[in-house]
């Protein structure tokens, strides 16, 4: 029962959250919203609507975060988006893993994400479970993540392989 009514909760906050615009106030409430529901929200950080959050409680986000419209964020395990991080229109964000046959029970395991400061996700990117993407690593839109991303680099594909390392000169003729 109880899961029944967390589950009707997390649709009312979701339908509450397309009724509100992407303005400054229905950013603010939204926010609220999302705090009161379990998720920790530091000051500065932004969450446009049009998203689905499975569980608040597993939401971590640091100063200045943005979380654009329309992301699906599974939150089986922790989400963690530190200072700064920006993340597109439509990622998807996965913390669950099935292992076995689709009808079996009890095989699933959770394992967190955890997205380094200053980091940048472009749109309809997807991010599989336990993966870390390093500080000021950039993610090309429509990728798939699969493992970790090294600080500074530039990874895109499906799935995701390096584009640059953090160390190549960006200046440089190619």
């Amino acid at each position: 029962m109880m899961r029944t009514m967390r589950r009707i909760a997390v649709h009312a906050v979701h339908l509450a959250s397309l009724l509100l615009g992407d303005d400054w106030v229905g950013r603010r409430i939204r926010v609220a919203v999302l705090r009161m529901c379990g998720a920790s929200i530091a000051p500065g950080a932004s969450v446009h609507g049009g998203g689905y959050i499975s569980d608040p409680r597993n939401l971590t986000m640091g100063p200045g975060s943005f979380l654009n419209r329309n992301c699906y964020l599974d939150l089986s395990a922790p989400l963690i988006l530190e200072d700064g991080v920006t993340v597109g229109h439509g990622v998807t964000f996965i913390t669950i893993e099935h292992r076995g046959l689709p009808r079996q029970r009890g095989i699933d395991t959770f394992r967190p994400i955890t997205l380094r400061s200053r980091c940048w996700i472009g749109a309809n990117v997807t991010v599989l479970p336990g993966v870390t993407i390093g500080a000021e690593a950039i993610v090309a839109a429509g990728s798939v993540i699969t493992k970790d991303v090294p600080a500074g680099a530039l990874v895109g594909g499906v799935p995701a392989r390096m584009l640059r390392t953090g160390t190549d000169d960006l200046t440089a003729d190619r």
